[in-house]
């Protein structure tokens, strides 16, 4: 399921057959850097999101509504682009947003197989919403995806419909989608099922209490902040190659007053440009002990001002979760 809400077009007209995706992208992050980049063709619909740095995710599937494919997507899509013609939109994002709907294609069933005969769709929308659902509830109607409901938070964020057949008179202009989506749900045989974001739920597990630094938008800022790091580090030839034993020597430093930086308990790990974390500290205790340890290398290694400059880009991407860790920015 590709869903396009109602956000700010760019550029649209483009076709495959006359553009560089790859350089369509790398142009685009140089101006503020959250992104989807929308693709139809006569037989495949898909998108792709990203931010200032990286490629975040992406989905690609039939135009009949087959199977949608996440994995390897990005490849997947830029392979196609060259092989058939697409037709290109490019969107803006809010970058509150982007990690939200770049999250929706790594999600857990949370309840599966609901049947309208036994449960009301306005019931268990109300049922997310104390929840606090990070997710979707999509509908089916005889066995066709009638549309979905988007939750962030427990905070409905977009609604849409699919239903081709003539919707009521005086559904109201607001939610309208959703509104056509309750009274379907009324009148015909439906299924309901419930998706979860995977990385909220292990959020939840761990009762990290802080939305702003959820588990998937805190890996994004630190993997960025660790590569660009490790850009720093390694220009002088002499340190290249030694940046995981530099970092994991002030990981042990750290471990004291961090015990979730042990390097022997391996609950927070860097590899591959990679944030793996499998710890019961909150993530924003976990952004704090990564920021201030990069800060004491970059400074013991005589680099602070250039790595400074380096993440100039990513401070005034993460000021709000800068100012939330006491940093000046």
């Amino acid at each position: 399921m590709i869903i396009i809400p109602k956000w700010e077009t760019l550029t649209k007209g483009l076709n495959s057959d006359f553009v560089n995706i790859e350089k369509l992208v790398g142009y685009y992050q140089g101006i503020d850097g959250a992104h989807g980049i929308y693709f139809k063709s006569a037989l495949h619909e898909g998108i792709l999101y990203y931010d200032h740095f990286d490629f975040l995710s992406g989905g690609l599937q039939s135009i009949k509504g087959g199977d949608l494919t996440s994995t390897e997507v990005v490849d997947r899509l830029i392979q196609a682009s060259t092989e058939s013609s697409f037709d290109i939109t490019v969107f803006r994002i809010n970058s509150d947003d982007i990690y939200f709907w770049s999250s929706l294609f790594d999600t857990r069933p949370l309840y599966k197989d609901l049947k309208s005969d036994f449960t009301d769709l306005a019931g268990l929308i109300k049922k997310m919403k104390v929840e606090g659902l990070s997710g979707y509830i999509e509908t089916f109607f005889d066995e066709t995806l009638g549309g979905a409901v988007f939750f962030r938070n427990g905070q409905v964020i977009h609604s849409a419909c699919f239903i081709e057949e003539k919707w009521p008179a005086g559904l109201p202009a607001r939610n309208r989608e959703l509104a056509a989506l309750l009274y379907f749900a009324q009148k015909k045989s439906g299924v309901f099922n419930v998706k979860e974001i995977s990385a909220h739920r292990k959020t939840a597990e761990h009762e990290k209490k802080s939305l702003m630094f959820n588990a998937h938008a805190t890996t994004r800022m630190l993997e960025t902040l660790l590569k660009s790091l490790q850009t720093v580090l390694t220009e002088n030839q002499k340190q290249k190659g030694n940046f995981s034993i530099l970092l994991k020597k002030k990981f042990i430093e750290k471990s004291e007053k961090y015990r979730f930086l042990d390097p022997f308990a391996a609950e927070f790990q860097y590899t591959g440009g990679k944030v793996v974390y499998d710890g019961d500290a909150d993530w924003k205790r976990v952004a704090g002990a990564i920021i201030e340890s990069a800060r004491e290398l970059a400074t013991e290694n005589h680099q602070i001002v250039r790595f400074d400059d380096e993440i100039e880009v990513w401070k005034v991407q993460y000021a709000k979760e800068l100012t939330e860790l006491g940093y000046d920015v």
